[in-house]
């Protein structure tokens, strides 16, 4: 294979969830040596290549677009080694590269260096359900920086996780539903990704992947969204409200009007009259409001009351055609 190294570009600056995310979860400390190999194993699977040159020797590059999972990779291989790596090469922003005896170390520990001397999924060093908290949350911040990402909460709910290798989706789905999370699995082109969507359990793993940071902005999205959408239910309500009580002023004021024009509103008892001029001096009031107007005040029920008896003998006046007298009796 090919041994020349190809210095790689500074990454450019990226603030998106995504990258706030690993940047938060990079930053988590390094417990233990277990951790270090749960994390390092599922990091490197997604993230790294392997390659030999024309003398057999091995080199292992750990390569993202995320600077935060270039840096975190660094680390946990100080971690695994007890010291620096042998500079390999002009390793830049964008990769961590191991040579020879530290690589193989490396892919030893995490058990990734199969028979084949290459990535070997079925043998990596993974954490059970039944292992302990803290390797199974190394375990999954290593998969979520070498292969994760993150929609902004703002947006949309969708964290993924995506495989080329259909078993270790199978591990990755089998640590979610031990946090009692509901994972599901999809095919996307020669790939698998596992992905969840609900807010709760997108919120449940960003804190157990050492980013409650994050957490926050979820709760605070999923928070947010919900004052949104109580105040669009209260203001259709009230469109409505105020839609049904012109609707009902309009046909209030037409019958009257056909009252008026026929029989004429002094044929009306007192209390009708009284009430169809508030009407006509009041068309914007809802009908507990009209009522209040009138002397003594009537409740919302009996404005409904006296106003049904107004449209009710404008229907009949309208069917008879009515000629307004001055001198008909009153109704």
């Amino acid at each position: 294979m090919n041994d020349k190294v190809n210095v790689n570009p500074e990454p450019r600056p990226n603030n998106s969830f995504s990258a706030r995310v690993k940047e938060e979860a990079s930053s988590a400390p390094i417990k233990s040596v277990c951790c270090a190999t749960a994390e390092m194993s599922a990091l490197a699977y997604a993230a790294a290549t392997l390659a030999y040159d024309e003398d057999n020797a091995l080199s292992l590059r750990v390569v993202s677009r995320s600077a935060s999972a270039v840096r975190r990779a660094k680390a946990l291989g100080r971690a695994l080694l007890g010291r620096e790596p042998v500079p390999a090469g002009q390793a830049g922003a964008s990769e961590a590269v191991w040579d020879g005896d530290d690589a193989r170390r490396i892919l030893s520990v995490c058990g990734l260096l199969g028979d084949q001397g290459w990535f070997a999924v079925s043998d990596v060093e993974r954490p059970t359900v039944g292992a302990k908290p803290c390797c199974r949350a190394a375990f999954l911040r290593g998969s979520f920086l070498g292969g994760g990402s993150a929609a902004d909460p703002a947006k949309e709910y969708h964290l993924e996780l995506v495989a080329s290798d259909e078993r270790l989706a199978g591990i990755w789905v089998e640590l979610l539903e031990g946090l009692r999370l509901t994972p599901r699995l999809v095919s996307r082109k020669n790939q698998r990704v596992v992905y969840l969507k609900e807010a709760e359990q997108i919120a449940t793993l960003l804190t157990v992947i050492g980013a409650p940071t994050s957490r926050l902005a979820v709760e605070d999205a999923r928070i947010f969204k919900g004052m949104r959408n109580q105040v669009n239910r209260a203001t259709n309500c009230d469109s409505a409200n105020l839609d049904k009580a012109v609707d009902a002023s309009s046909r209030h004021i037409r019958a009257i009007e056909i009252v008026a024009s026929t029989a004429g509103l002094g044929a009306l008892p007192d209390s009708l009259r009284e009430t169809a001029q508030a009407r006509l001096n009041h068309p914007e009031l809802p009908l507990a409001e009209l009522g209040r107007t009138l002397i003594p005040a009537v409740g919302k029920s009996g404005m409904n009351h006296r106003l049904r008896k107004i449209e009710r003998l404008a229907e009949s006046l309208a069917a008879k055609k009515i000629v307004h007298d001055p001198g008909s009796p009153r109704i």
